[in-house]
């Protein structure tokens, strides 16, 4: 793709392929992000289930929150 307002080359194997890699990377670091965000939250949801009695009623407003996923 030429550079934006003028004429430029076409990039090459290699720099397409270095930055597909940096992309993948970044990807790869929100997934991970996500997935300790998610750990987190059900760690927390297990340690407040270990606290609540058996055949106790949930909280108004309270429960399995949906996440919504990014592209």
């Amino acid at each position: 793709m030429p550079a934006p307002g003028g004429k430029g080359r076409e990039p090459t194997p290699l720099e397409k392929n270095r930055a597909l890699a940096q992309w993948l990377e970044f990807q790869l670091r929100q997934v991970r992000g996500r997935i300790r965000d998610l750990e987190a939250q059900e760690l927390l949801e297990r340690q407040e289930q270990g606290r609540r009695k058996p055949g106790a009623q949930e909280p108004a407003g309270r429960g399995r929150r949906e996440v919504e996923a990014k592209p």
